[in-house]
């Protein structure tokens, strides 16, 4: 019996452990007390996993591109919230998770309207 049935997927693992782990030694380096950090990472998991989330508690059945498309929005808004920030003159004390939540939303609305306008022609 082999132990691994696809060396491909070995590879894979590795390459993946790898890479997490990289990612992992650079957040520890870049921020400097665990505070920040944490902050850091709750302003990315709550706009991409709270949205779907609820829609699932409501009971909306909703296709894989309307999620994906409200977390793509969600993540381009909280990566680029501290530069929206300055460019508007937006207070400061509004962290990134709040507007990537509301983004999340609103690439899911759009991504439902624009599925309707698609299959009405």
């Amino acid at each position: 019996m082999k132990l691994f049935a696809n060396r491909d997927e070995l590879w894979l693992a590795r390459i993946f452990s790898l890479i997490i782990g990289l990612v992992a030694i650079i957040l520890a380096i870049y921020f400097s007390d665990i505070l920040n950090l944490i902050l850091f990472i709750y302003s990315f998991y709550v706009p991409i996993v709270s949205v779907p989330i609820f829609f699932a508690i409501i009971g909306l059945e909703l296709p894989t591109r309307n999620i994906t498309a409200g977390i793509i929005f969600g993540v381009v808004i909280v990566l680029f919230w501290s530069k929206i920030q300055t460019f508007f003159n937006i207070d400061k004390s509004i962290d990134a998770f709040i507007p990537g939540i509301l983004a999340n939303i609103t690439g899911v609305y759009a991504s439902i309207k624009f599925d309707r306008l698609k299959n009405r022609k």
